[in-house]
């Protein structure tokens, strides 16, 4: 059986809280029971990430490999995903994963700005 994380549980139980919460704040749970947040002391202790963020050094580092800077894109690539990953991670403040995989239903927009919605549908 595969391990899960401590971070992983505390995910999840942030999700199931946010449900309940949903469910109280709009009628779900009749008025006259006692409501107490049975998820609000249940998480689990995360060991702290060993891993420093990119500084300028690092960053001028990746950017400057012929990916970016001669727009050689590697097979491994996946053509222009390859290119754009980084670049939405870098700015956008999530794992490249993450962008891979939105889809094009996933971007939304108004008058004013283009949105791109994670795990919406």
């Amino acid at each position: 059986m595969t391990k899960v994380s401590a971070g992983t549980v505390n995910e999840q139980l942030g999700a199931v809280q946010a449900i309940a919460g949903w469910g109280y704040h709009n009628g779900l749970v009749p008025e006259d029971a006692t409501w107490a947040d049975p998820f609000s002391e249940m998480r689990l202790e995360e060991d702290q990430s060993e891993r420093a963020p990119f500084d300028a050094k690092d960053l001028q580092t990746i950017f400057d490999a012929p990916l970016f800077s001669e727009r050689k894109i590697p097979v491994a690539a996946q053509g222009d995903a390859g290119v754009w990953l980084p670049l939405l991670a870098l700015f956008g403040g999530s794992r490249q994963a993450e962008f891979a995989g939105l889809r094009v239903a996933d971007i939304r927009e108004d008058e004013n700005a283009h949105y791109l919605c994670f795990g919406m549908e």
